[in-house]
Formats: C-alpha cells, sequence, structure tokens
C-alpha cells in the first residue's frame, strides 16, 4: 500500500502556464469537420485522447498535421471513419456524428467507448439528431444516421454538454433554426460557439439555456486558441493562496472566471461544515436518529458517516477511518462504511461546484433526487455486505 507524506510547504512563488482544456480541445477538433478548408487550433495539449482523437479524425479522410503544439486539420476529403476500433477507444468520439451527418448527409459509427466513469447512453444525441429530420438504425453494435437536417425545438431532457455540442455543430449546417432548450452551460460550450461563429456560424444563447442556430451554408476556415483547464487553473489558484504565496498562471484568465464564480457558495458551504463539526451537531443528530437508521436496517454506529457523506467527502473520509479503527476493518460496520463511501456522492459539494460554474440557480428537483440516490446507495450498501460480505 503506497503511504504519502504531507508537509507544510513554504509559499510557491513563480510562474506557471496553464495547459488548454482537453474538454474544449476534442470538441473544436470534431467541429473542423464542418469545413473543408484549413482548421488551425493553437496550443493542444499532449494527452492520449487528443492523439486518438486524431487518428479517428484521419480514418474520416481528415488531413492532420502537427505543427509544433498546434494541430492543422482539413477535412476536404470528408468520409465515414474507416476504422471501427479508432472510435470505441474514446467516449468522445460520439461528437464526429453531428459535423458527419452535416456534411455527408449519413454517418455511420459504432457505439463508442473510453469512459472510465461508466456507462453512459447517447440516447440524447439521438434524440436530437431524429428531430432535426435523421432516420436513426442500429446494426452490428452500431448507429446509422441519415436525410437532410432541417431546423427544429430539441429539448435535451438533461442538460448533457456531450448531447449539446453534437447538436449544436450538427445544427449550423441545418436548414432553418434551431432551438436547443435545457442545453449545457459549460465554459466549454461558449467555447464551442464561439469558435463555430468565427467559422461563419450563426449561434447565440450559448451559456444559457436556451441556445438558437440559424444554420448557414458553408464555413471556413479559421485559426482557433481554446480555452485554458479551469480545474487546472483553480487547483493552482486554491495551492498558492493555502501557502500564501504569490504565483502568476499565465493563460488562465478563463479558468479563474469560473473559480471565482464559484467561490463564494464553497466558502459558505466549508465554512458551515466546519462550524457545524466543531459544534457536535452531526453528532447530536446521530444519536437523535438513530431509531430512524435501525427501522431501516442500518446500524446505528454508521448515523455519523450517513450525515456527512452527502456534506463534505473529507470529513466522510475521516468518520470512516475512525469507525474502521474503532470496530475493525473486517467487521461489519467496517466493510459497510466503505462500501458505503464507494457508492454514494458529496452531493452538496457536488451541486454547489458544477451548479456554480455553469451559473445554474434554479436546481428544481436536484437536490431531492440526489439526496434520494444517496440513501439508496446507503440502504443497499447495508444490505449488500450484511448478506454477501460477512
Amino acid at each position: 500500500m503506497a503511504h504519502y507524506a504531507v508537509r507544510e510547504s513554504p509559499p510557491l512563488r513563480g510562474e506557471i502556464p496553464i495547459s488548454t482544456s482537453k474538454n474544449a480541445v476534442l470538441p473544436i477538433m470534431c467541429g473542423a469537420l464542418l469545413t473543408g478548408e484549413d482548421v488551425r487550433i493553437e496550443r493542444v495539449p499532449e494527452l492520449t485522447d487528443v492523439k486518438t482523437l486524431c487518428a479517428l479524425l484521419a480514418s474520416c479522410g481528415c488531413s492532420v498535421k502537427k505543427e509544433s503544439d498546434a494541430l492543422v486539420l482539413n477535412a476536404g476529403a470528408l468520409q465515414n471513419p474507416q476504422d471501427e476500433e479508432d472510435v470505441r477507444k474514446m467516449r468522445a468520439s460520439v461528437l464526429v456524428l453531428g459535423p458527419l451527418l452535416s456534411r455527408l448527409g449519413e454517418a455511420r459509427i459504432p457505439l463508442p467507448g473510453g469512459c472510465a466513469i461508466g456507462q453512459r447512453p447517447i440516447d440524447q444525441h439521438l434524440k436530437g439528431m431524429s428531430a432535426l429530420g435523421a432516420k436513426v438504425k442500429f446494426d452490428h453494435g452500431g448507429v446509422t444516421l441519415s436525410g437532410r437536417l432541417r431546423g427544429a425545438v430539441i429539448y435535451l431532457d438533461m442538460p448533457s454538454v456531450g448531447a449539446t455540442e453534437n447538436l449544436l455543430m450538427a445544427a449550423t449546417l441545418a436548414s432553418g433554426t434551431t432551438r436547443i432548450e435545457n442545453a449545457a452551460k459549460e465554459p466549454e460550450i461558449v467555447d464551442l460557439a464561439a469558435f463555430l461563429n468565427a467559422m461563419g456560424a450563426r449561434i447565440c444563447g450559448a451559456g444559457t439555456s436556451t441556445i438558437v442556430i440559424e444554420g448557414v451554408r458553408a464555413l471556413h476556415a479559421v485559426s482557433w486558441q481554446p480555452i485554458s483547464d479551469r480545474i487546472e487553473a483553480g487547483t493552482m489558484a486554491c495551492a498558492c493562496a493555502i501557502t500564501g504565496g504569490e504565483l502568476l498562471l499565465s493563460g488562465a484568465r478563463e479558468g479563474l472566471s469560473t473559480l471565482l464564480s464559484i467561490a463564494p457558495s464553497l466558502i459558505v458551504l466549508l465554512t458551515g461544515i466546519s462550524m457545524l463539526r466543531s459544534s457536535g451537531f452531526f453528532a447530536w443528530m446521530a444519536q437523535a436518529l438513530a431509531p430512524v437508521f435501525r427501522f431501516f436496517g442500518m446500524p446505528p454506529e454508521l448515523a455519523p458517516l450517513i450525515l456527512v457523506r452527502p456534506v463534505s467527502g473529507s470529513a466522510a473520509l475521516a468518520v470512516g477511518a475512525e469507525l474502521m479503527k474503532t470496530y475493525g476493518v473486517d467487521s461489519l460496520i467496517g466493510k459497510t462504511a466503505a462500501v458505503m463511501l464507494g457508492s454514494t456522492e458529496t452531493t452538496f459539494y457536488t451541486i454547489s461546484v458544477y451548479f456554480g460554474s455553469a451559473g445554474i440557480r434554479d436546481t428544481r428537483h436536484t437536490v431531492f433526487a440526489a439526496l434520494l440516490a444517496d440513501f439508496t446507495g446507503f440502504f443497499m450498501a447495508c444490505l449488500t455486505t450484511r448478506f454477501f460480505l460477512t
């Protein structure tokens, strides 16, 4: 087992270049398929996903040239991918569907893979393509879309980033006006729309829940530098603040703006957690709710973990470690705590970060649904451990 020693650091000083966002680069690379002219993308990071997508674009007949840290793409000889393995290697490969369908009138790819997070269906992509007039056919582990695209009103059942990007690109060359409702609002969506507009597209509303696209006949060449990685920028900024240092984060303007947008909610959340733990509130609540936990078949000793897990990951890990130290890692309590930590989420922290970064204020049913999922995870962790791990 690996061990890590965490020691106090002196103030961090100097300059750190912030990398270009991979999640911005990949859809922009796919967007280059919408024109037969040269598209130059600056400051492309050296990542496996980028190399895999380059191979996929080459399989689609796109010329891929590397010039220092830039890519020059030309899709003048566009075709459907000839090597299906390139598609199966990564999740983002589904983003070629929209451009291929718009340019060729037909797109066929095997169902994509390469997702370490787990199975994530592409139903919202296909639902939107169908609304634009595409015929969808599944065969031999793949999907084929065909037809001439026309503007439509598309409502996404969930604000999927990938589906928003794919439909945004597909609608760019569709005839008429397309309106995407409940669209994702991430900065990468805004950057993709700005990239397409620089090529001659007519897109407005990116960064809000409603995006309107006026279809155009063709797009032209462009040189573009995608936005910086906001997670990397935020991490470095936090490290600098913690150590009381002074850093110049070059190329981090967009990332820091995102950090500033979520900082107020994070400060309130983390301060509140610290106050509640110090005051003994969680311990008091655990004792008061012990009969409720017994009713659902949950050991009351796990009550503190169940209460703190949706609020704070670090606090939950500390509680879990204390339970394992007290009762033993091979005990029913220890095993159940471990399963709970792996099958539930820090709901309030996650909502604060992701909704804050996207500027979403109306959470609707998110909190209730997420807490219900957490409770289900807690309950099933107890059952699973009791019947299969003891």
